[in-house]
């Protein structure tokens, strides 16, 4: 089993957000386009994708 692999947030403001996530995680994000922003830790994925007005607020995870 490989456990966790791949999270998304939906967020309000993509780039507040890629700022946030690239000094969290000190790397820069491997995808960097106005609907999706993708960072790569070790073995996992973080995507960013924004959304007006976020109705879930928590992370998808698979």
């Amino acid at each position: 089993m490989l456990g966790l692999r791949t999270t998304i947030y939906r967020v309000k403001n993509l780039l507040q957000s890629k700022i946030w996530f690239k000094e969290a995680l000190q790397t820069a994000p491997y995808f960097n386009k106005s609907f999706y922003v993708g960072f790569n830790f070790g073995s996992s994925e973080l995507r960013l994708i924004p959304e007006e007005n976020p109705l879930v607020i928590k992370p998808t995870t698979f």
